[in-house]
This record gives structure tokens, C-alpha cells and sequence, in this order.
């Protein structure tokens, strides 16, 4: 197998990887969910500016 396939399929397998809940502090969480909070905050506001 080439490099860059090895390579590319190393990459693949750590984006395909799902964070359980114990694998994460307890704070950064909370900063996850308060930027997830923020960023949906956000869309709502300029969707009901852009569709009144």
C-alpha cells in the first residue's frame, strides 16, 4: 500500500471517530455545548433578519 493511501485511510478512521462522553472533560463539554448554543443562537438571529 502507498504512503499517501496509508496516510489518507489513517486520516479517515480519526475523523470517523465518535467522542464518548468519558473521553472528554467535564469542561470542555460545557465549552463544546456553549459554542454549539452560540453558533445556533447566531443562525437563528440572521435567518429571522434575512425572512422577516
Amino acid at each position: 500500500m502507498s504512503g499517501s493511501k496509508q496516510w489518507a485511510l489513517e486520516k479517515l478512521e480519526q475523523a470517523n471517530a465518535i467522542f464518548e462522553p468519558g473521553e472528554k472533560s467535564w469542561r470542555a463539554q460545557l465549552l463544546d455545548l456553549v459554542i454549539w448554543s452560540l453558533e445556533l443562537a447566531a443562525a437563528w438571529w440572521l435567518a429571522s433578519r434575512l425572512w422577516p
